[in-house]
Parts: C-alpha cells; sequence; structure tokens
C-alpha cells in the first residue's frame, strides 16, 4: 500500500508534492550558480588567455562570454533570496516529509562554497564578478 503522502489525489499529498518541487528548486539554485559562475569565469578566462582578475576584464564586457554576467547577476539574486524560503520551508511541519538528506547536503554544501568564494575570495573571483 502506498503511504497517503505520496497520494497525489488528496490534498496533502498534492501539498506535499508542491513543497518537494519548491524545496528541490530551492535547494539546487546555489549548486546550478556556482556551475553557471564557473563557467562564466572559465570562457572569460579562456577568452583571455590567462585567470580573470579584478578589473580586467569587465565583467560587463567580457565579449562573447559577457552574454552569461546578467543571468549570474540575477541567478545571484535569486540564491540570496532562496536562504529565507529555505529557511520558512524548514520551520514548515511538513519539511521532513518533504527534504532528503542528499538535497539538504546539497544545498548547504552550495552556500557554504557560496560563503568562500565571496568572504575569502582567494582567486578573486568574487571581487572580479563585484567590479
Amino acid at each position: 500500500m502506498e503511504h497517503p503522502s505520496k497520494d497525489r489525489t488528496t490534498p496533502a499529498g498534492s501539498e506535499i508534492d508542491a513543497l518537494t518541487r519548491l524545496f528541490r528548486l530551492v535547494g539546487y539554485l546555489p549548486a546550478a550558480w556556482l556551475l553557471l559562475f564557473l563557467s562564466f569565469v572559465a570562457w572569460t578566462s579562456a577568452q583571455q588567455g590567462r585567470l580573470v582578475a579584478y578589473g580586467d576584464p569587465d565583467p560587463k564586457r567580457a565579449g562573447a562570454a559577457g552574454v552569461l554576467y546578467y543571468p549570474v547577476i540575477l541567478m545571484l539574486i535569486g540564491v540570496i533570496a532562496s536562504v529565507p524560503v529555505w529557511s520558512i520551508l524548514a520551520l514548515s511541519s511538513r519539511f521532513r516529509l518533504t527534504v532528503r538528506k542528499r538535497d539538504l547536503v546539497i544545498y548547504l554544501g552550495s552556500l557554504a562554497l557560496l560563503l568562500v568564494l565571496f568572504r575569502c575570495d582567494v582567486a578573486g573571483l568574487g571581487t572580479w564578478l563585484a567590479d
């Protein structure tokens, strides 16, 4: 017999399904942003022949790779907005039914990498993007 929360015909089942989809969307957003940002950096670096640095080149004018600038910035806004959304979802009574450990690890790991990228900024990539 199928678990009642998995039944898509009951309101509770569809509500849990919607929460699961929302959590996965919010959960994978930081990881997707990291991949997009690193693709942007790699493409720009390949065009320049060296790793990008502050002001060289300006991210908005990074040649053909510049088409990724605005998607990176807009997605970063989504990542920042995902923190309160995720927090509200975590406070939900149905949180344990909707979250998988793998999704939680990917979300928290991606956020930790973002913090390291912008806080420590070892390679100067965060500074370059904020230029």
